[in-house]
């Protein structure tokens, strides 16, 4: 699991700075193809962490334009 959280660190660095500003957008939280990893990885770790728990996990995707994620209830 270290691993993954390291590997999400340097993501979150590498998309992080003045220059990548647009990244940290609604629009690119939920598009960027970075933030899709960072799910990804954080998902492996939780599931991992969960092990034999067997309660559902959110969904991922990409989310562009006018459409927004699934609301929570």
């Amino acid at each position: 699991m270290e691993s993954r959280l390291a590997r999400i660190d340097a993501i979150i660095d590498a998309m992080s700075g003045a220059t990548q500003a647009s990244r940290w957008t609604y629009e690119a939280l939920t598009a960027d193809a970075g933030w899709l990893k960072v799910r990804q990885l954080a998902r492996e770790a939780l599931t991992e962490l969960a092990g034999t728990w067997q309660q559902p996990l959110p969904t991922l995707g990409i989310y562009g334009g006018s459409q927004q994620p699934p609301r929570a209830n």
